[in-house]
């Protein structure tokens, strides 16, 4: 049970529909994809995503530099292996893509612990009930036009979603909506 390897991917997914995010223009989200595999052949998988390919590889590069710290702790042992990524990343400060960058391996790590277990994370982190209220977000960006933003909100509730997830950020340029989404 103990972290034999931690191999690190950068992955990009265009996008079916462009949108923008934080004032730029997204064509693709980008995963920081890690992989921990333990001694015993389990394998755990956790990612986080960008918007934007900038700095990703140098996340990719941040991430894989953490993992390596964890080969040969146990795979449950999550204080030491957050600990040890903890300190090597503290002269960054807290946040930002170090944060981003121990979070693929962290979740990684949980998720071959959950594995290596046979239970399933919600019960590995002391959840008392097997759901988790969802919303949907996927093509809901406000750079849509106001009938696209309609039509997804409006797929999103008939496949059955009762919360959806706005991105209405406002940026100097953006115009502002000014009618409700549905009348």
């Amino acid at each position: 049970m103990r972290i034999d390897s931690v191999s690190i991917e950068v992955l990009e997914t265009p996008v079916s529909l462009e949108y923008t995010a934080a004032g730029h223009d997204v064509a693709s989200n980008w995963h920081v994809l890690a992989r921990l595999r333990t001694d015993d052949g389990v394998e755990g998988v956790g990612w986080v995503v960008a918007n934007r390919g900038s700095l990703v590889r140098a996340m990719a590069s941040a991430a894989a530099e953490l993992g390596d710290l964890l080969v040969g702790l146990d795979v449950l042992d999550h204080e030491a292996a957050y600990l040890r990524m903890t300190r090597a990343a503290n002269w960054v400060g807290p946040g930002g893509m170090a944060t981003m960058a121990m979070s693929a391996v962290d979740i990684a790590q949980w998720d071959a612990a959950g594995k290596t277990l046979g239970v399933p994370l919600f019960q590995l982190l002391g959840a008392a009930s097997d759901r988790v209220p969802a919303y949907a977000s996927d093509g809901l960006w406000y750079s849509m036009p106001i009938e696209d933003l309609q039509n997804s909100a409006r797929a999103h509730m008939d496949a059955g979603y009762d919360k959806i997830k706005l991105r209405l950020e406002i940026w100097p340029g953006t115009p502002i909506l000014h009618k409700p989404l549905f009348s």
